[in-house]
């Protein structure tokens, strides 16, 4: 039962990184291909390409980082809580 529960948490942890990441790779890929290039023909290939690079690489970073960034969260929570 333990290694279900395990099995679940670790799923879920994949799920979030995923999605954290395509919603972030896809809004930065975006916005500076858009910056950089303005609206051009094949503007939505061009940030296809560049998305389809930036976002395994931001999932990877996101289920990395995560277990640093809820540590960190929870410190600084309860920082913050201490001083209200």
């Amino acid at each position: 039962m333990a290694q279900a529960e395990n099995t679940g948490r670790v799923r879920s942890k994949i799920v979030m990184a995923a999605i954290m990441s395509c919603a972030m790779s896809g809004m930065v890929t975006l916005l500076a291909t858009f910056v950089n290039l303005g609206p051009v023909p094949g503007f939505l290939l061009r940030w296809l390409k560049a998305w389809s690079f930036a976002w395994p690489i931001a999932g990877i970073t996101a289920y990395a980082v995560m277990p640093i960034a809820r540590r960190l969260t929870e410190y600084v929570s309860g920082r913050m809580d201490t001083m209200l």
